[in-house]
């Protein structure tokens, strides 16, 4: 669960290795598959090309949370960290390529965003 002021890892090649939650719209939590507005807070230079810059806005689609996802055959999935991907302003995503895992139920929303990760748990 994301909530503001939370610190997120961005898995994309993006060239962002952190950002920070500043709005969590409609709600006071988000999960696995809602978008947030984020801060960037560190950037990681081998991984990008140098277009996005530290302080920039943007959103961010939550990929994994460390709070447990109850699935509907009654399975839960968890994580060690919360990981999201950047998006630009057309929700479309920013990197081309996503690290990691990523879950299923984001599919459904985001089908351009699910598929830039190779594995889907």
């Amino acid at each position: 669960m994301i909530q503001t002021e939370t610190f997120i890892k961005i898995v994309d090649n993006s060239g962002v290795k952190w950002g920070r939650c500043l709005l969590v719209p409609n709600k006071k939590k988000a999960y696995v598959g809602d978008v947030v507005t984020i801060s960037v807070q560190e950037l990681d230079r081998l991984k990008g090309s140098g277009k996005v810059k530290k302080g920039e806005i943007f959103n961010c689609l939550i990929i994994r949370t460390k709070h447990r996802i109850l699935r509907k055959d009654g399975t839960y999935v968890s994580f060690t960290e919360n990981a999201g991907i950047l998006l630009n302003k057309n929700l479309t995503p920013v990197g081309s390529k996503g690290f990691g895992y990523s879950v299923r139920e984001i599919r459904h929303n985001f089908i351009k965003s699910a598929a830039i990760f190779e594995r889907i748990l």
